[in-house]
């Protein structure tokens, strides 16, 4: 048995550890609070001269500053069209780092998986024949309600949809498929496309990391969006070739 001198010093050790840690925690905090007013910052300082730019750019094509050639109205387009990239950049960055921070949440009510998933795939049908693609899609017979938020699951849902549709060659197969248990309800999306290196596999979450196309947002933003149901996205290989990636609700 130790002695009271023994015991005291553990004592005092084991606060001084908590004071530790208690000031880490706040340190932590205060850092996250300088990255939120980095990012607004950035934010708001991009977005004035977009306006601008913007504006600009609608002033110049009604002729303001004299009349514009066929070539010359095309680069104004593409200037736009890169502009309006770089908004909605900043804007999917920001809700990205509104979703990590202290106390974000989402309003869930129950809904019908299979309908919103029905829908959300026949969004894809016309592109995937386009491209000469099988859209699958793999139902239970039925499923109780979960809860969800339709909106933010429906644009995680098209964005690993639209990814495995860019990825896969053509006369390839897509599958959505339901995959229900006791504890989570899980929709699979499966491509035939390259596959991602082990090395990426995390990676490919971080935003302005992509997979093969567009913003780099998307699958930041999906897996924030699972996290705050309660689930999360993941990546699997497939022993056939491609990818899995599977959304996880919770039941």
């Amino acid at each position: 048995m130790s002695s009271p001198e023994t015991q005291a010093g553990d004592v005092g050790r084991l606060a001084e550890l908590e004071a530790a840690l208690a000031d880490k925690e706040r340190q932590l905090e205060l850092k996250e609070q300088e990255l939120a007013s980095l990012y607004a910052s950035l934010i708001h300082g991009l977005d004035t001269p977009l306006e601008v730019h913007r504006e600009l750019i609608a002033q110049l094509t009604s002729g303001i500053g004299g009349g514009l050639s066929d070539e010359q109205r095309g680069y104004l387009a593409l200037i736009e069209k890169h502009g309006l990239r770089l908004r909605a950049c900043l804007e999917g960055l920001q809700e990205w780092w509104g979703l990590r921070m202290p106390g974000a949440s989402l309003e869930r009510d129950d809904g019908s998986l299979l309908q919103l998933v029905h829908r959300v795939t026949a969004e894809f049908e016309v592109e995937a024949a386009m491209r000469n693609i099988a859209l699958d899609v793999e139902l239970p017979p039925s499923l109780a309600p979960v809860r969800f938020h339709a909106a933010k699951l429906a644009q995680a849902l098209a964005t690993l949809v639209e990814n495995a549709l860019h990825v896969s060659p053509r006369n390839a197969h897509v599958v959505v498929r339901v995959v229900p248990s006791a504890s989570e309800v899980a929709i699979d999306v499966d491509d035939s496309g390259p596959g991602v290196p082990d090395e990426d596999r995390e990676r490919i979450f971080e935003p302005f990391e992509r997979p093969g196309h567009g913003l780099g947002l998307g699958l930041a933003l999906s897996r924030e969006y699972l996290r705050l149901h309660g689930g999360d996205v993941e990546l699997h290989h497939r022993p056939e070739g491609g990818s899995r990636f599977r959304l996880r609700l919770p039941r």
